[in-house]
């Protein structure tokens, strides 16, 4: 049975709709909607709508659509945008850059190039950088809740992603993170350090 939540919708015209709507999976290419809590329900296309915003165990949660993007299987030097926009929470946005996170009981975008089949819970983390009208795969962590349920370590895998993303504008970026800041932040810390101290 369908949960709907009171919550905002916002539009890419900017226009706002309050109501009640249900949250949206990664994969969805709707959101449903209801002026009135057991009222009738309206798909609004995820072509149409900018972001979602709710209060979930009284912490305000927000998902905005965007087009993902994953490096190329063996080639990192090219990407791939996909043609199709895809629903991202929010898990810090910066001046400059932004994560978000999409959690995935079992999907056919599960493995880490995003096509890969995992039948395993898992959280994919993206970056959305300055300028740029797509957000682009990090990193993935598996297990129940992913990332938002355990501490994070500051591991090798974590280190070549980082390089990866920010080697070029932002060489230092992983040297500036601490075991520390990392467990408790998480990836927010990230989008934190690249505001602070690069250019």
């Amino acid at each position: 049975m369908a949960r709907f939540m009171e919550g905002t919708v916002t539009m890419n015209d900017g226009n706002t709709k309050k109501g009640y709507l249900e949250i949206p999976a990664y994969l969805d290419k709707n959101v449903s909607y209801r002026t009135e809590e057991k009222g009738k329900t309206q798909k609004l296309s995820i072509n149409d709508v900018a972001s979602i915003d709710i209060v979930h165990k009284g912490k305000p949660v927000k998902f905005v659509s965007t087009y993902v993007a994953f490096f190329k299987l063996f080639n990192t030097s090219e990407i791939k945008v996909e043609k199709r926009k895809f629903w991202l929470e929010v898990i810090k946005e910066g001046k400059r850059c932004s994560m978000y996170a999409a959690y995935s009981g079992w999907s056919p975008a599960a493995g880490p190039n995003g096509f890969a089949n995992a039948d395993v819970e898992n959280e994919k983390y993206f970056i959305k950088k300055e300028g740029v009208d797509y957000a682009l795969y990090f990193y993935m962590v598996l297990g129940k809740g992913g990332g938002h349920s355990f501490k994070l370590k500051k591991t090798k895998s974590i280190q070549k992603e980082v390089n990866l993303h920010f080697g070029k504008d932002c060489p230092g970026l992983f040297d500036l993170i601490t075991v520390e800041d990392l467990a408790e932040k998480g990836f927010s810390l990230i989008v934190d350090l690249y505001d602070e101290n690069c250019k």
